[in-house]
């Protein structure tokens, strides 16, 4: 019997936080708890990139962290933003500074956020990409080779493959 090649998965801030911390409304608490679940089921290797992990620290106190890095350093692959996601980033931040609404509230600060965390997902072989953001996932859509998804909205025991 040949072994399955794993599914190499990427998640966004929103999906680690809901995931992991478990902070936030008790609907997205349960759609990323089902992510992961849905991950673990499929033996995933998540892509949790850098600017995800400094956005999950934010809120975690100054004598954890180093703790709460070698945690997920030890559950999730972490990958740097280099040169090549900086080229990357370039032509997405022009097509989504084009996209959103102007106006919006932190919108470019979320574009550049955006713009750092889909490059590396996608130039470090991710498979699938998952955030809750539609305009993260509009974004995310403008590059070939990938799967881009939304946290679920049942377990995924409920609808086997």
């Amino acid at each position: 019997m040949s072994e399955r090649i794993p599914i190499v998965a990427a998640i966004d801030t929103e999906a680690l936080i809901w995931g992991v911390r478990q902070k936030g409304q008790r609907d997205k608490l349960e759609r990323g708890k089902w992510l992961f679940e849905e991950l673990e089921d499929i033996n995933a290797r998540i892509i949790v990139p850098a600017v995800v992990v400094a956005e999950y620290l934010v809120r975690v106190d100054l004598l954890r962290r180093e703790a709460v890095i070698t945690e997920l350093s030890r559950r999730f692959i972490i990958p740097s933003f280099d040169v090549k996601c900086a080229a990357i980033a370039a032509g997405l931040y022009k097509f989504g500074d084009a996209q959103r609404p102007r106006g919006a509230a932190d919108r470019r600060k979320c574009l550049k956020a955006d713009c750092l965390i889909i490059p590396t997902a996608h130039s470090h072989k991710a498979q699938r990409f998952y955030s809750h953001d539609k305009d993260c996932r509009k974004l995310a859509q403008t590059l070939s080779g990938w799967d881009v998804r939304d946290l679920p909205e049942s377990p995924s025991s409920l609808f086997p493959p």
